[in-house]
């Protein structure tokens, strides 16, 4: 018998979820919403959407999203959303700078402080910077989470040393990616855009990496490279009064294909995605990398001093299983 990957197993655990639990309504657990044009049992019906979200923090998150037009992912009603997954996992910790310190300061280092990241909130999600610095805003106008680069989350903090820093967080969930398509034509468009901001010292790549710029336009190795562009032009227009800018890729241990090297040209700087990307750059501590299922073992002491986190860990552990 052919052993299940990551994905079906993550699938089977999540259908198993909605059939069961109470945190969905009747209709909901029926599934069979329509995505890409034909009805998927593991996708919610339109009308309860909003219950792939978390109870507690579907009216906040739909009124962030809503007041700053921020796009949603067309997968939106998909049980493995991994927009949706960042959003239960980050989203209650938006109101809880204590906790969220907790949370991640053994990813990121001792944290002095959280700051806000908009008025109020200490999690921004679908950031995209205040500026069009890697030339891909039409007209000075962007959407959020839609034909620019945006990270799935943003958060500031006040360092031990009194400095001020931001961490850009790409979030992954089931992805994982073919091979590189060599003649894509939007190549052209990517090279104006990126070209002269791509190797050091304007940007974040090696330039004795010995590799072409062309190389990059891979997934997932794209996303990682657009963001720490972003965090490399933020960082150098000091944006928000930031002395440092840093991305992180959380992602499943378990989610074995996407970390799988498919470029031919990169597999000489390591055995797997996040050495690969490390190798590659010109300052490798500008980049942060944690599992999801140490990060959620993390979450045991954020929750241990915020009771009303207990109903969402309680969720998370029973939807994802990260424990």
């Amino acid at each position: 018998m052919r052993k299940e990957n990551y994905k079906q197993a993550q699938l089977r655990s999540q259908l198993a979820f909605l059939k069961s639990s109470s945190a969905f309504s009747d209709v909901a657990r029926l599934g069979g919403g329509s995505l890409f044009g034909i009805d998927r049992e593991f996708v919610l019906p339109h009308a309860c959407k909003e219950e792939n979200l978390f109870e507690p923090i579907r009216r906040d998150v739909g009124d962030y999203f809503h007041t700053r037009r921020i796009s949603w992912h067309q997968a939106r009603a998909h049980v493995l959303s991994s927009q949706v997954c960042c959003l239960n996992f980050l989203a209650p910790f938006s109101f809880q700078p204590r906790a969220l310190k907790t949370l991640l300061r053994r990813i990121i280092g001792p944290i002095d402080e959280m700051l806000e990241t908009e008025r109020g909130r200490f999690v921004s999600f679908e950031f995209t910077g205040e500026r069009d610095y890697l030339h891909e805003w039409k007209d000075g106008v962007h959407t959020r989470g839609a034909n620019c680069t945006s990270v799935d989350a943003m958060v500031r903090f006040r360092t031990v040393d009194a400095g001020e820093e931001a961490a850009l967080i790409e979030w992954k969930y089931t992805e994982h990616y073919g091979r590189p398509r060599p003649n894509d034509p939007k190549h052209a468009e990517r090279l104006r855009r990126y070209e002269k901001m791509t190797f050091s010292p304007e940007g974040p790549i090696r330039a004795d990496a010995g590799i072409g710029i062309r190389d990059l336009f891979a997934e997932p190795i794209f996303q990682l490279y657009r963001q720490q562009m972003l965090a490399t032009q933020m960082r150098s227009d000091k944006e928000l009064g930031l002395d440092r800018v840093r991305t992180v890729l959380i992602a499943p241990r378990s989610n074995l294909n996407l970390y799988q090297v498919k470029i031919p040209s990169f597999k000489r700087f390591g055995p797997d995605l996040v050495a690969v990307w490390r190798a590659l750059l010109s300052d490798p501590d500008g980049f942060v990398f944690s599992t999801t299922e140490d990060l959620f073992g993390d979450a045991k002491d954020a929750v241990s001093g915020t009771p009303s986190l207990k109903p969402w860990y309680e969720y998370m552990a029973n939807r994802y299983r990260f424990h």
